[in-house]
């Protein structure tokens, strides 16, 4: 069954799963967010704004050190009940404006726009957010009637169904939980409180800007795989998009040719090194004498800029190890 696996390309082991959306305006919804996200108005301010589910969770066991400096964090743990997070991220600066809500429900929306409206008292200001019950006028028209109070500056932009991603609040959300919620061990829901308005105050002070945002909203047909064939992209930021540059293939050197050209300082010049593996090792961990070789490092992520100093870490976060506490944003005065 390896074999055969093997000799047509198959790898049912690796499953990548995908959400198709129904939307039938889905391209130019997505155009018309990227076209605010790459060219914001100047007359106006673009809000994407979306909730967050957190638990106020406690670790049973403190979080230890270990001897090569790695964490060693308990498992199990305790509920101390749930928050929600209404977040609003600025595309233009990058400033994050956040509200901590027992329930995520219409009326605390309604505040949070209330909020919304007193930040930015005289800007025009358009909102991205998803297709939520509560992001709707609904029965009571709620939204209708938010905006004509407020002289009808509010622009509501809903991306499509089943396109979450589009919406810049999430990568922001997922920096929230990697920093602060995924290792932070709360005693009850007001320490999570606390440490989210934390975070939210030292990223507003000391790291707020504006994501480069490089998706144009004009979707490229992935290059066709024929059985046995791996396609190779020049960097993983645009996996999935046609933008690979096939090279033909050249013509293998035998091994020993090769070594006395790498090994001797005569008989030739010594050929450039690539990333293109033998045909034993593609055979063998590719299973394929298809793949598109392309040179060394064209592949590879992009490192830091040349001359680029490395930003200290900031001296206001704490990370005790020891204790249940892991993620804790102080502020001098």
């Amino acid at each position: 069954v390896h074999r055969v696996l093997q000799a047509r390309g198959l790898r049912p082991h690796r499953v990548r799963p995908w959400l198709h959306s129904p939307d039938p305006d889905f391209r130019p919804k997505v155009r018309r967010i990227c076209e605010l996200y790459l060219d914001p108005p100047k007359d106006a301010v673009v809000l994407c704004i979306d909730e967050k589910p957190m638990q106020a969770l406690s670790r049973r066991y403190p979080t230890r050190r270990t001897r090569d400096g790695s964490l060693r964090r308990e498992f199990e743990y305790v509920r101390h009940g749930t928050r929600a997070l209404l977040g609003a991220f600025e595309v233009r600066k990058g400033k994050v404006v956040g509200k901590v809500v027992k329930h995520r429900d219409a009326a605390s929306m309604l505040k949070f726009m209330e909020r919304i409206a007193r930040c930015y008292p005289k800007q025009r200001i358009i909102v991205i957010w998803d297709n939520l019950n509560i992001h709707k006028d609904g029965l009571g028209e709620r939204w209708s009637l938010f905006n004509a109070r407020h002289g009808n500056r509010f622009e509501f932009v809903y991306t499509p169904l089943h396109a979450s991603w589009v919406n810049q609040i999430e990568i922001w959300f997922s920096i929230l939980q990697r920093r602060v919620l995924r290792l932070g061990s709360f005693g009850d829901a007001g320490e999570l409180e606390a440490a989210v308005r934390g975070f939210i105050a030292y990223w507003n002070r000391y790291e707020a800007h504006p994501f480069r945002w490089k998706f144009s909203g004009d979707f490229v047909q992935a290059p066709h795989r024929t059985h046995g064939q791996v396609v190779r992209h020049p960097t993983r930021r645009f996996h999935g998009r046609a933008l690979v540059e096939e090279a033909p293939r050249p013509r293998p050197c035998p091994r020993s040719q090769a070594g006395q050209l790498a090994h001797s300082g005569v008989g030739g010049e010594r050929r450039p090194h690539t990333a293109r593996p033998s045909a034993s090792h593609r055979d063998r961990y590719m299973g394929t004498r298809n793949a598109i070789p392309l040179p060394l490092g064209a592949h590879a992520l992009p490192g830091p800029r040349a001359g680029a100093p490395a930003r200290p870490p900031p001296r206001f976060l704490r990370l005790d190890a020891h204790a249940d506490r892991v993620n804790h944003y102080e502020f001098a005065g």
